[in-house]
């Protein structure tokens, strides 16, 4: 009797063990591949992505690019493939990216470097991750009138256009948030509204709609349907995004907003965004910017979400932002396009090989 109650003893904690395990695994599986401000947008191509412990990233330039994975605390390194690897996401055993020396198409592989699937024989852009859902944007600069966008199924099945999407703008574990095409007479551009849509499902829903913008083109138009606007983050019911108002390059003057859906905008701050995308971490904003000299070079700046507290972090000719753990990851045409990262505080700059 008593060695049948040590071994019922013994089996209950090894149960209670493993599901504790199992619990920590499920935690440590991520929801969303990447921020999706590290792959959305023109100037963000995902060069690094987290997953629980491990840090998947890319170095070196164009030519002798490589995905590497590595331990938060600096062990366990790990060669996985040689490419241009962009737009790196993480989600559970695997990892999806698009290779830029492989005429950008889209693959998946095992987070141990096994397993190396093509998902597409063509090019992508602005790939994410959702669960089991896989977004991703046809490489419209080849073709200009392959401007449009994908949802499949993570095994490569189930790939179906999504009509309409103009941009998408962000996303998180239950939605995508995007612009639908809107016709002008000189080219085509996002609509006034915001839309949401389930992962998965067909149906969507304006999430938000604009107010009118004064009049400073001397046309009028409506706020997101300008150019020069970037959608930062949703975040507790609040969109937050910037307009460059009459440009987009060094001389504009950039507002960060917020605005809940069917209420007044809030301006929060003037900030030069310049030509950034802007990522969004824990309640902080990174961009770049242009510096203001004539050095034609550019900082790395940061901000809170609520306008204040700006902290220049580095300067050079910084030209992509991502920002992973407690690093922000970008490159620069000083140091041949490698890959580089310095601390969030601006501090311990290294160059990844």
């Amino acid at each position: 009797m008593k060695r049948l109650l040590s071994t019922t003893i013994a089996l209950v904690s090894l149960i209670a063990v493993l599901t504790s395990f199992m619990a920590m695994a499920a935690d440590d599986v991520n929801a969303l591949g990447n921020l999706p401000c590290n792959v959305l947008g023109g100037a963000c191509i995902g060069l690094v992505a987290e997953q629980g412990d491990w840090l998947y990233y890319r170095t070196g330039d164009w030519v002798d690019a490589k995905l590497y994975k590595v331990q938060k605390n600096g062990k366990g390194k790990k060669l996985l493939y040689k490419g241009a690897a962009q737009y790196i996401n993480a989600v559970g055993d695997w990892l999806y990216f698009a290779d830029s020396n492989e005429d950008e198409a889209l693959f998946k592989m095992k987070t141990d470097g096994s397993m190396l699937t093509p998902l597409t024989n063509y090019g992508v852009r602005e790939v994410l991750v959702a669960g089991d859902w896989l977004y991703y944007r046809e490489n419209y600069y080849k073709d200009s009138k392959k401007d449009i966008w994908h949802r499949m199924k993570t095994d490569g099945t189930q790939d179906a256009v999504l009509p309409g999407v103009f941009t998408l703008d962000f996303a998180d574990a239950e939605y995508i948030y995007y612009r639908v095409r809107e016709q002008r007479p000189a080219e085509p551009i996002p609509s006034a509204e915001l839309y949401q849509m389930r992962h998965g499902e067909a149906a969507a829903a304006v999430f938000a709609t604009a107010p009118r913008s004064p009049d400073i083109s001397g046309g009028g138009y409506w706020e997101f349907v300008s150019k020069y606007i970037n959608i930062i983050t949703v975040k507790d019911g609040w969109l937050y995004y910037h307009e460059a108002v009459g440009g987009y390059y060094m001389d504009d003057v950039s507002y960060l907003y917020r605005v809940k859906p069917g209420g007044e905008k809030e301006k929060l701050a003037e900030i030069d965004f310049g030509l950034s995308n802007v990522i969004e971490k824990d309640g902080w904003l990174y961009y770049q910017t242009w510096l203001d000299d004539a050095s034609n070079k550019r900082q790395l700046c940061k901000v809170r979400l609520d306008g204040t507290d700006f902290r220049r972090l580095a300067t050079g000719n910084i030209t992509v932002v991502n920002v992973a753990d407690n690093w922000i990851y970008y490159n620069s045409t000083y140091d041949g396009l490698r890959v580089q990262r310095i601390t969030i505080n601006g501090k311990n700059k290294q160059t990844l090989t």
